[in-house]
């Protein structure tokens, strides 16, 4: 999809042409008649802050070349435009993309230069187009091309075990323990607890996991924002410059998607002390003045945010706006005051009355008249997340001004206006369960607070109708896993052409949309990538999904699938977007979906794993390292993470090729699914030098071996250079 904010139209037989403040001769050629029907040339701004736009000339008919020439105060650039892939229309389309830095001028003046098949030379221009794009449709520049992170806090690394979960709902089984095993000990503590649980939705009891499932959810190994301060060297090294925390505010369970409190930061998760207090601070209302700052909070404000910018990390929260859990202060109100509570409007609930509801009377619920009997939940009626009430298009009002005061709450926590204090964005869950009028509204209300801050929003189809300023700035783009894990799996309908096919499709939104998206692999919903990829290898008939199968898996990843993994990451490299990595995948963890996919970072040196087949895998974390940090390779990075995006065919089912043009500087990344070698010589130009990226890459200028990946660039620069 092709967009502009001002399109020039050229058309044989008209003696000028305008369209908004642009006015343009129709060229000629020397014998006076045009070399082509109709062009078109547009440009399309991306950036305004790096100076980022696109160059586009769409033509009815054949050519050999077409050149522009970019006029700037300073001099010429002169780009060859290359033919693009997307011809929406009909017509031929030719592409370049130009990054001419920041404090470039508002407006760019380009000149274009057809040559005919015959040798004849055309002109068109010079023209002037508006170089920044409108503000609604900017998305932070930071953000374009970074590498994510993904961190699943309880599974992390226990910085400080003064802080650990303790009390009779949770199990320590010991950090480096059979993740797989039940002791007698654990499953004698959760059959003990089984029956005391108030609210809990989650029964004990038979499942095909054996007794695994019994007690999972009820493990505790102490992660907490300590460890992730302790293993920053760690994510840095790993090339990433953002991370992504799964959520962390006050609540029970381990995952913290059943918020207690958003106005505080879990006390296992931050605490700096000993065995520090669950309860909440007493006297907070929703009057934002009544909230104090807990030790946890101002660990997160003052060490966590400052080591992680001093790391040169931004950091994301996870944002559930959708619903909350059980013991959620505002709910719990509810529950003891029923109809009367000051807070029954912020959920979806209905009461008990006897004029209503008689039926209610025959039933074991034995509810007096005003009480709680039923809430809608994300999980279900009655369920454990109860769901926050809404209107026809937005939540209800005394909620949207409650997430709008916890909002500013972490993104300007002193309050004084300036936002670098506090985290830079927000990762929404569920997003699509929420009312857009509410998106809109409070996406005004975070861009307000900061600018820059950046919007990804969990959609696990394509958001196109959320994105352009609407809502969100980028998703978890789970289509790109998608078009993506059936190549990895060799999957014969999946061939490198099936595959850019489905990778242009998922790249056809406005480049300063596509240069966010967060291109994964896997997450904490998902089945680790490398247990993926074995099944599929496993079994030709198996579902692609985003997820997997929600099961305990004990056989080890083959080798054969490690490696595939590998090229995965190399396509997330070679890709327009953000590649993220789920915390884990680099020292090569596996494991089901949901809950297996959730199991302790191996550190080696918290000494050996009690089963050797969960121990890191230090081999992956090298290729891990070498691919990623590619985003900052100061002759390909810029290209890696800005440039435009073409997928020649290889002519091999095979091999998928990644092309990516920035100024005059081209990256080529050549992904090699098969057992036998490739040779690339036809696809490399004279001169393209070959890029290192993991130790004992082969000496032959062109061949990519077996399952395998490999990069070249040219001499030209992603630098603007006038001359």
């Amino acid at each position: 999809m092709f967009r502009s904010f001002l399109t020039v139209l050229a058309c044989a037989g008209c003696g000028w042409s305008a369209f908004g403040s642009v006015a343009v001769r129709e060229p000629v050629d020397t014998l006076g008649s045009p070399l082509v029907r109709e062009r078109v040339v547009t440009f399309a701004p991306i950036s305004r802050g790096l100076g980022l736009g696109d160059i586009r000339v769409a033509i009815d008919g054949p050519v050999r070349s077409i050149v522009v020439d970019v006029m700037e105060p300073k001099g010429v650039v002169r780009l060859p435009l290359m033919p693009d892939q997307a011809s929406p229309d009909g017509r031929t389309h030719f592409a370049a993309r130009i990054m001419r830095g920041e404090g470039s001028p508002d407006r760019v003046r380009v000149k274009a230069r057809i040559e005919g098949m015959d040798g004849r030379l055309e002109e068109i221009g010079p023209l002037e187009f508006a170089a920044w794009p409108e503000p609604r449709m900017e998305t932070p520049d930071w953000a374009k091309g970074v590498v994510w992170y993904q961190i699943f806090p309880e599974r992390f690394f226990n910085g400080n075990p003064g802080n650990d979960p303790t009390g009779p709902w949770t199990f320590d089984p010991g950090w480096s323990s059979d993740w797989m095993s039940v002791s007698p000990e654990e499953l004698d503590a959760a059959r003990a607890r089984g029956s005391a649980r108030t609210f809990e939705h989650r029964k004990t009891g038979t499942h095909h996991d054996g007794p695994f499932r019994d007690v999972v959810f009820d493990r505790r190994f102490g992660g907490d924002l300590q460890g992730i301060v302790q293993k920053l060297s760690h994510v840095r090294d790993l090339g990433a410059g953002a991370v992504y925390l799964n959520p962390i505010f006050h609540a029970e369970s381990m995952h913290k998607y059943d918020a207690t409190d958003f106005r505080h930061v879990d006390p296992t998760f931050g605490d700096p002390g000993d065995r520090p207090s669950l309860d909440l601070p007493a006297g907070e209302t929703p009057d934002p003045l009544t909230w104090t700052r807990t030790p946890a909070d101002r660990f997160f404000i003052d060490e966590f945010l400052p080591a992680c910018r001093h790391s040169g990390l931004r950091v994301v929260l996870d944002g559930v706006w959708n619903h909350v859990g059980m013991r959620h202060w505002a709910f719990e109100d509810v529950i003891r005051r029923g109809r009367d509570s000051a807070f029954a409007h912020w959920f979806m609930v209905e009461f008990a009355d006897e004029q209503t509801y008689p039926e209610w009377k025959t039933l074991t619920l034995d509810l007096a008249p005003g009480r709680l009997a039923t809430w809608r939940a994300w999980n279900g009626r009655n369920g454990g997340l109860p769901s926050f009430n809404r209107t026809a298009d937005r939540l209800h009002p005394d909620v949207e001004a409650h997430i709008l005061d916890i909002t500013r709450r972490w993104m300007d926590p002193d309050g004084d206006g300036d936002a670098r204090d506090g985290i830079d964005g927000w990762r929404l869950d569920v997003a699509a369960d929420v009312p857009m009028g509410f998106w809109e509204f409070w996406r005004t209300h975070v861009k307000a607070i900061n600018p820059d801050a950046v919007l990804q929003a969990e959609i696990w189809y394509d958001a196109r109708e959320y994105f352009d300023g609407r809502a969100f700035d980028g998703q978890m783009n789970y289509p790109f896993t998608d078009a993506v894990l059936p190549f990895l799996a060799r999957r014969s309908r999946a061939s490198a052409t099936w595959t850019a096919l489905r990778l242009a499709e998922v790249f056809s939104h406005a480049a300063q949309v596509d240069l966010v998206q967060m291109n994964l692999l896997g997450s904490h919903d998902t089945e680790r990538l490398l247990t993926r990829i074995d099944r599929l290898l496993a079994d030709p008939s198996a579902e692609v999904s985003s997820s997997g199968s929600p099961t305990l898996v004990t056989t080890p990843p083959t080798d054969l699938a490690r490696r595939l993994s590998v090229l995965g990451v190399a396509m997330q490299v070679a890709v327009p977007g953000a590649p993220m990595v789920f915390a884990g995948d680099e020292l090569g963890v596996w494991g089901g979906n949901d809950p297996d996919c959730r199991r302790p970072m191996p550190w080696p040196e918290l000494g050996p794993q009690s089963n050797p087949a969960l121990a890191a895998d230090e081999r992956m974390l090298a290729a891990y390292r070498s691919w990623l940090t590619l985003r900052r390779n100061p002759d390909v990075g810029p290209v890696l993470r800005l440039g435009d995006l073409r997928m020649p065919p290889s002519g091999h089912p095979d091999v998928l090729v990644v092309e990516r043009r920035l100024n005059t500087a081209t990256v080529i990344v050549v992904v090699n699914r098969g057992d036998e070698p490739f040779d690339a010589t036809d696809l490399l130009a004279e001169g393209m030098q070959a890029v290192e990226v993991i130790q004992g890459s082969p000496p032959e200028r062109a061949m990519v071996p077996g399952v395998s990946a490999r990069v070249w660039r040219d001499r030209g620069s992603g630098a603007w250079q006038p001359r």
